[in-house]
C-alpha cells in the first residue's frame, strides 16, 4: 500500500515585511491524527514540490484517493521521527524557495498578491513516505482551523531582540490523501462494483 498527501496551499491576503527584515526559515507543519503498525520505531517522510495543478479535471468535481499529481523528484526536505513520541511535526524545507517567497513579499510581486499567480508559482506541496512497519494519519482540518500549514519565519529588525514573526500560507480545501495498493489475486479480477459477491469470488478475503 502506498500513500501520498497532496497539499495545495493559498496564499491568503499576503504580507509585507519591512524593508529591514531578514529571512530565518521555510517549515511545513503536520499534525499526526493516528497511527497504526510498529509506532515506537523511526519513520522518515520526504516533502517534494508539486509540479502539476493539484486540482480536479472538472473545477467542480470531487478528488479521489486513485487521483495522482506530477512532483518534483528531489525533495524540499526530509524529516525522521518516532510516530509515539510526535503529536505535530515542523519539517524544515529548502531556503532556497523560503527566499523567494519572502523576497517576493518584500518586493510586492503579484504570486504574494494574486491567487492564480501564486498557485502558478507554487502548485502545492506532496508528502511521500519511505516504505516502513507503520500506517500514519495526518489532519488536514480540524473543527475550526487548518492543522497542516506552510510558514515562513523572518525577523524585522535584526540588530534588535525582536521576537521571530511567521507568516502562515494555509492548505486550500482540496487537500487529499492518494492511496494505491497493488491488489492480490482473485481481488484483481474484480471489476463490477456495488453489487452482491459470492465469498468464493473473492477467496475469502472480501467482506
Amino acid at each position: 500500500v502506498e500513500a501520498r498527501g497532496y497539499i495545495p496551499l493559498e496564499q491568503g491576503g499576503g504580507f509585507a515585511p519591512p524593508e529591514a527584515a531578514v529571512y530565518d526559515s521555510l517549515t511545513l507543519r503536520l499534525a499526526l491524527g493516528y497511527g497504526y503498525g510498529t509506532l515506537d520505531t523511526p519513520q522518515t517522510l520526504h516533502i517534494h514540490r508539486g509540479v502539476e495543478a493539484i486540482e480536479p479535471d472538472d473545477d467542480e468535481g470531487p478528488l479521489y484517493s486513485r487521483d495522482a499529481f506530477a512532483f518534483d523528484p528531489v525533495p524540499l526536505g526530509v524529516a525522521t521521527f518516532i510516530p509515539e513520541n510526535e503529536a505535530a511535526l515542523e519539517v524544515r524545507l529548502d531556503d532556497a524557495l523560503g527566499l523567494q517567497l519572502f523576497e517576493a513579499a518584500q518586493e510586492g510581486d503579484a504570486i504574494l498578491t494574486d491567487d492564480e499567480a501564486f498557485e502558478s508559482f507554487l502548485k502545492g506541496l506532496v508528502v511521500v513516505s519511505e516504505a516502513g512497519s507503520s500506517v500514519l494519519g495526518f489532519e488536514a482540518f480540524s473543527e475550526d482551523s487548518a492543522c497542516v500549514d506552510l510558514r515562513l519565519y523572518y525577523r524585522d529588525d535584526p540588530a534588535s531582540d525582536t521576537a521571530q514573526q511567521r507568516y502562515v500560507f494555509a492548505p486550500a480545501p482540496r487537500t487529499f490523501s492518494c492511496i494505491q495498493n497493488e491488489r492480490p489475486a482473485p481481488l484483481d479480477q474484480l471489476t463490477q462494483t456495488r453489487s452482491e459477491l459470492a465469498t468464493a469470488a473473492t477467496g475469502a478475503t472480501g467482506y
